[in-house]
């Protein structure tokens, strides 16, 4: 069975650095739990300026995923 990520990630096989950023994402909600990280955290885990965006999506999918159906908002 694949990686929970992989089957929940809209980032397809042909960005693979955006791929990876929403990865990253996804694992620090996973292993650091719920609250909201730190822009400078956040920067550095995405890799490059421009992937943090995908990193960010990854970390509010993880949330969404590990918290259940209450809907939460990501605040930065």
């Amino acid at each position: 069975m694949a990686e929970t990520w992989k089957t929940r990630c809209p980032i397809g096989e042909d960005s693979p650095d955006r791929r990876q950023a929403w990865r990253r994402g996804w694992q620090y909600r996973k292993e650091q739990g719920p609250g909201t990280p730190k822009m400078e955290t956040a920067a550095e885990m995405a890799g490059k300026p421009g992937l943090l965006e995908a990193w960010l999506q990854g970390y509010a999918a993880a949330d969404g995923h590990f918290t259940g159906p209450e809907p939460r908002t990501l605040r930065l």
